[in-house]
Parts: C-alpha cells; structure tokens; sequence
C-alpha cells in the first residue's frame, strides 16, 4: 500500500447506518455529515500537497535533508528528482507524520489509472503486497462513489501482518495551473465489528488520511498525470519510538516500489498485457528489516507488534 506514516491518537468512526445510499431508515443528517468527512479528507490532502508539490507549491523547497518550516506543516525533503519527489510533513495540530510522494507519468491516462486503483480484480493484479476485498460497493445514485474496502497488508518481518477497515471515495479535482481537472481517490478508516470482526494474527492499523490525487497535465507535446500520494497511518500495536522511526525510513522506498508497480501497469497496458487469474495472486515475500539497526533480542519478543 501506499507509505506508510504513524500517527498516535483516535480516528473519528462514524456509523455504518449513516452511508449515503445505506438501508432505508438511514439518518439523513448522519448520512450528509458522513459525506462531508469525504471532502474534510481532500481538504487536508490539498494543503498538505500545496507545501510539498512543486507545481503549487509556494515559496521555495528545502534542499535535501532540510527542513521547511512552514505556517502550517514543517516538511522535510527526502527525495528530489525531476519528475519523482518524496516529502515527510509533519502537520502542527497533530502529532502524526505524512509520507508524501509526488511523481509526473508521461503517457499515462486519468480514466485507465482510475480504473486500475478503484477496480478490485485490477488492484489485485498489481498491488501485490496487500490483499484486498470489497464489503460495500458503491451506489449507483452517490456522487462520492463511497466504497467500503478491507484491506490486509504485509508488514516488514519481525512485525504482524496490519489489516484495515476503511471508507474509499471518489471525488473531482478543479483545474490548476496547466492541468485539466482531475480525480481524487481519499479514504478515512472507521471501527465495524460486524463488517471485520479482527484476525488475532493480524494488528488493526487506521488510515487518518490516505489519497492518490490525479492531474492530467499537458507539457508542450506531451501529456500525462501528475500524481500525488499522500497517507497519514496509525500503525497500532505496541511499537516503541524508534522502530516508528526506522519503519518511516523503510517506507520511503516501499512507496517508491509501489508508485513503480502503479505506473508500470497503468502504462504498459494493464490487464490487457496479462493473462487473467483466476484467484488473487499470492502476496510477495514480506519486506525485511535487516538492514535496520533492531536492538539485539528485539525481535523474539515482538508479538503485540
């Protein structure tokens, strides 16, 4: 999945009972609240892309390694290539952490890379490292496209595997700058029992903020989207400080790896260019740790992790 940030602190459920198009009886007020949280999501993304995207940003970036201390955010830049760039934000009104990648993909197509991060069968093909299936799918009549995923996701060894109950929507983007208008793919985790009662081998980890905002764009004779990611997690479990550390590191080029699986398959044809499978293929090997500095014994006492 996307990079993977920590965040300590609660993330707002809402009831199952109030989804746009739920059963009949639903509460209009919780419904429209519920899809009001969709556009509080995008909102955030937004601002948190206006410090660390160079097409809207303002001002100057950081060099590598700085720190910029913005009003809002205080970003450090980890990657800074011509058309691929990495950030950690830090919001000030939270103690979570954002991961941040941003990357321009000539060639590719809004509606084809839509389609291969919403559709199931797609996701599965090329977002390997996680498992995916979909417990609500979206109304025919909701504008937000509102989806509720489950999600289970490899976890570097010596960790559990993390699994995740989230609400997905679907919402426009305004043109800016030299882009068309675009599309915008946010998610917001909520607690169901009933909907994923909870593996014991599995730690439940929440997505406060997670986004894919696509911008098709136009750069004399070429064309393509630019994109930007954006998750803000609560990994959940018992890990100490400076494995949370160690993980954002290890998190930098899990995104990288993934945002490389996601453009290949959207620019090299996808589905057309393989052949189906009857089954979700089988996840990869789990990443390791072992190039990290895990204190000494650590690791055979890891079980709440």
């Amino acid at each position: 999945g996307l990079a993977e940030g920590s965040l300590r602190g609660e993330v707002a459920a809402a009831s199952p009972q109030s989804r746009p198009g739920g059963p009949a009886g639903a509460n209009p007020p919780a419904a429209a609240a519920e899809a009001a949280s969709a556009h509080d999501v995008l909102e955030s993304l937004l601002d948190i892309e206006r410090c660390c995207c160079p097409f809207v940003r303002r001002g100057v970036m950081p060099t590598l390694g700085e720190v910029d201390e913005g009003s809002d955010f205080s970003v450090r830049l980890v990657l800074d290539e011509p058309e691929q760039r990495y950030c950690v934000c830090i919001p000030r009104s939270s103690s979570g952490v954002v991961g941040v990648l941003w990357a321009r993909w000539r060639g590719a197509e809004l509606n084809r890379t839509l389609r291969a991060f919403c559709d199931l069968e797609e996701r599965r093909q090329w977002d390997r490292d996680s498992s995916f299936e979909v417990l609500r799918a979206a109304d025919a009549s909701d504008p937000t496209k509102e989806e509720v995923w489950s999600v289970s996701a490899l976890s570097p060894w010596p960790l559990l595997d993390r699994e995740f109950l989230w609400r997905q929507w679907s919402l426009s983007l305004p043109a800016v700058a030299n882009h068309r208008e675009g599309r915008a793919v946010v998610v917001r985790s909520f607690d169901d029992k009933a909907l994923l009662p909870g593996d014991p081998n599995k730690v439940r980890a929440f997505v406060q903020h997670q986004g894919i905002l696509l911008r098709p764009f136009r750069d004399g004779e070429d064309v393509g989207l630019d994109l930007t990611c954006c998750t803000q997690i609560s990994l959940g479990g018992d890990l100490p400080d400076w494995l949370q550390a160690l993980l954002l590191q290890f998190g930098v080029q899990t995104a990288l790896g993934w945002a490389g699986s996601f453009r290949d398959w959207c620019t090299r044809g996808g589905a057309r260019a393989a052949p189906a499978a009857a089954s979700p293929p089988a996840a990869e090997t789990p990443p390791r740790l072992a190039d990290l500095a895990i204190p000494e014994g650590w690791a055979e006492n890891c079980e709440a992790t």
